[in-house]
């Protein structure tokens, strides 16, 4: 097993000058904001947030998250954390309060203005917390790689993020699992033995998991109940679907009977999908979009608006196997698999029972010049068939996918 992870290890982290390389541009960056802030008369520290701060981000990781402290009470920290990163053209991203996104030299930075608290009751919204979260974990992690061993991993099986799209645990959640159980393998090893669902509570905020479900809003109720170590009314893990908690219990105990790096590799590609519909002589369609705006609010819309093609493919009668997207940097692949390619091209519409005449009636008469066939008696009920306007799965799905991108658009 200590071979595989050395492996992954080596493959999953910055080299030494790689490091130095990304450390310069930050540093870089944070001065810039620190002198913009220091010309406004503003006290507001810059500090780096996420993974980049606690040093478990992964070899080609190029997010990085900056929160701007603004002492409490200050007015407008949005309008001066916008002002401070004036250099770097940043493009305003809206919400409870306004953040900002620029690129400089291949880094992606997000800006995000917050009150400088030193406890959670203090937040005056939930990135103020978000610091804390990074003292935590600097102070009680032990071994990063830990965490990007965990990370890897998940990352290869598409669980890693707390987003709605995915619906996966977020990198500090993976960093509390990892404090808690003490190791990457200890963690694996609690997991694959999770039941239906699961409690951690490092801090001991709690008795036990009946008392910290009532203390928690039923909305953030989840598989896995993690209680935060820094906010005890605050469940970490409540993005975490079921589905994905199974999964994750599933990909442990794969790597535990068989360690092997080919369970660091990407579960989820194109050509794996392809071949695996392939194998099992079912049909595949795919489509490729551009991301534009924010790609995390685009993604969100675009998960929404799958759902929604995908109840208007059932309503004509498609089974649809499996349907989802891949993202990409600046691309997103969506994709679907269906049993088959075509549907049969005329469907039969059972109407009402022969005996209940009137309601016989008025369906004979609904159907009247619609309909190529019948009526006609089928299992004691009064049908008729009729021609279906899509009966091919790929004109189907390109046709509604379109319908779907025109109104989130």
């Amino acid at each position: 097993m200590q071979r595989v992870l050395d492996t992954i290890l080596k493959k999953s982290t910055p080299t030494s000058s790689e490091h130095r390389k990304d450390k310069k541009i930050i540093e870089h960056v944070v001065s810039t904001l620190t002198k913009n802030l220091s010309a406004q008369n503003q006290s507001a520290q810059v500090m780096v947030g996420g993974s980049f701060a606690k040093q478990t981000y992964l070899k080609n990781d190029k997010d990085v998250d900056l929160f701007i402290r603004f002492p409490l009470g200050t007015n407008n920290i949005s309008e001066l954390a916008k002002r401070a990163c004036a250099p770097f053209k940043p493009k305003t991203i809206h919400g409870s309060r306004d953040y900002f996104l620029f690129t400089h030299k291949a880094l992606h930075f997000e800006v995000i203005p917050v009150f400088n608290i030193t406890h959670p009751d203090h937040a005056q919204n939930i990135m103020d917390a978000s610091p804390l979260h990074v003292a935590y974990v600097t102070k009680h992690l032990k071994n990063v790689d830990d965490v990007r061993l965990f990370k890897a991993l998940c990352k290869a099986h598409h669980v890693y993020g707390a987003e709605s799209y995915i619906s996966g645990i977020s990198g500090y959640v993976l960093e509390l699992l990892v404090i808690y159980y003490g190791s990457f393998t200890s963690a694996l090893r609690h997991i694959a033995n999770w039941g239906e669902d699961a409690f951690v509570d490092p801090a001991k905020h709690y008795s036990g998991k009946e008392p910290a479900k009532r203390a928690l809003s039923k909305s953030k109720h989840s598989p896995l109940i993690l209680i935060d170590p820094t906010q005890k009314t605050r469940n970490a893990a409540s993005a975490l679907s079921k589905r994905n908690f199974n999964y994750l219990k599933k990909i442990s105990r794969a790597f535990l009977d068989n360690p092997s790096k080919k369970l660091f590799e990407d579960a989820l590609t194109l050509p794996l999908l392809r071949a695996q519909a392939k194998k099992e002589n079912h049909f595949f369609v795919s489509k490729n979009l551009r991301i534009t705006g924010k790609k995390d609010i685009y993604l969100a819309k675009l998960h929404r608006a799958l759902r929604k093609l995908n109840k208007k493919l059932e309503l004509l009668d498609f089974t649809i196997l499996a349907l989802g997207f891949i993202p990409d940097t600046n691309y997103v692949r969506v994709y679907a698999v269906f049993p088959s390619r075509f549907i049969p091209l005329i469907k039969r519409v059972i109407g009402p029972p022969k005996h209940m005449k009137k309601h016989a009636n008025l369906f004979v008469k609904r159907w009247a010049g619609k309909s190529i066939r019948g009526p006609y008696s089928y299992g004691g009920h009064v049908c008729v068939d009729v021609e279906r306007t899509l009966s091919d799965a790929k004109e189907a799905f390109f046709v509604f996918l379109l319908d779907a991108l025109e109104r989130f658009s």
